[in-house]
């Protein structure tokens, strides 16, 4: 028997191109033994059995051998189950694929994501909310890697956050407590969590979970009259304050001049921008 040999792994292909003149050189996510590179010999030989297997976002078991940076392959076979990604779907999984390959390390399993991404693969495939997946896969995968985002503490004292209290998510901090001198971000209020989408003019509202480490979409805020790249959101009286950018009503030539036309906005340090009030929505 081959040293170093290892048999029926669940895998999947995430890159492969051509080496040599009819082999394949292959970047594998296996569940058990992490990322992998190897090489595929023959498998470009119109008579090769391996010759249609070796597909992106598939289900494989796949044998190999070797101990160096790169295996050999030894046999591969299709479990089936998996539809055909296509269109966006089909964008989405290369997006996929290409986060394992340059956020994982080679030989360092992980079991629960490699789970996570035939989960993801399966939800492509069948919902249309392709861009929620997507965000939902990175935060699993920034779970596994250790940077996952903190939501029970808040940032410095490390607080526990409170369930009716008011805070603000800082992207270089974490959670704030909301308050007068509180710098600009993703504004929170108890377990609701109001996002701002400024290419999309809107504002995303999502219930966090319990404990605070994932959240569920609620509803859009839209307003088309009025919403015009919004930047930051504050609340008071009930009711949720958004200040545009406004710069999606500029054209190429009037973006040359926008420092020009912004200057008599300016007043110690602070630029004046228009404001929205979305009314009737609770804080």
């Amino acid at each position: 028997m081959q040293k170093n040999r290892v048999e029926d792994q669940p895998a999947f292909i995430l890159h492969s191109h051509p080496f040599r003149e009819t082999s394949l050189l292959l970047e594998v996510f296996s569940r058990n033994h992490g990322r992998l590179a190897m090489v595929a010999r023959g498998a470009r030989r119109p008579r090769s059995v391996l010759r249609g297997v070796l597909m992106n976002f598939q289900p494989l078991r796949l044998s190999w051998f070797g101990k160096g940076e790169v295996r050999t392959l030894h046999a591969a076979e299709w479990q089936g189950g998996q539809p055909q990604l296509q269109g966006t779907a089909l964008l989405c999984g290369f997006y996929l694929n290409e986060l394992l390959l340059n956020l994982t390390a080679r030989d360092d399993p992980h079991e629960s994501l490699f789970d996570y991404y035939q989960y993801t693969l399966q939800r492509l495939a069948h919902e249309s909310d392709h861009a929620g997946t997507l965000r939902n896969f990175e935060k699993h995968l920034l779970q596994e890697l250790g940077y996952a985002l903190l939501l029970d503490q808040e940032a410095g004292g490390g607080r526990p956050v409170e369930p009716d209290g008011r805070y603000r998510y800082v992207i270089e901090r974490g959670v704030l407590r909301d308050g007068p001198d509180a710098p600009e971000g993703v504004a929170l209020a108890g377990k609701t969590l109001y996002v701002v989408q400024n290419r999309d003019n809107k504002v995303a509202v999502f219930e966090l979970s319990r404990d605070l480490t994932n959240a569920t979409f609620l509803r859009a805020l839209t307003d088309p009259g009025n919403l015009d790249v919004p930047t930051t959101i504050d609340r008071f009286g009930g009711r949720l304050y958004v200040v545009n950018a406004r710069f999606g009503t500029t054209t190429p030539a009037d973006q040359a001049r926008v420092r020009t036309l912004l200057g008599d906005r300016i007043r110690d340090g602070w630029m004046q921008l228009p404001t929205v009030v979305l009314k009737g929505v609770p804080s």
